[in-house]
């Protein structure tokens, strides 16, 4: 199965609250987003297939994020985070 990983280290700029160190929300809703464009994009690659090179960059065009939400059930507190994407089912 094709997946995506992406590995996120903490730094100050990343912190949304200073006092408990703890990662700011739009930081994790912004990779999840990113992470999941990457993993749709490597499965509409994977069905075109035999394509010009430019037909395959004008769909991707069409690939975006419509809605997105985060139910936050931690904090996120650490040194690194890892994030991973993978296809279910497509649609």
């Amino acid at each position: 199965m094709d997946s995506v990983c992406l590995k996120i280290e903490m730094r100050q700029e990343l912190i949304g609250n200073p006092v408990r160190g703890i990662l700011h929300g739009a930081v994790i809703c912004s990779v999840l987003d990113v992470t999941g464009g990457m993993t749709a994009g490597m499965g509409v690659l994977k069905k075109l297939t035999g394509l010009r090179f430019e037909e395959m960059g004008k769909r991707l065009l069409n690939v975006g994020t419509i809605d997105l939400r985060t139910d936050f059930l931690r904090p996120g507190r650490g040194r690194y985070f890892l994030e991973t994407g993978s296809i279910m089912r497509t649609g």
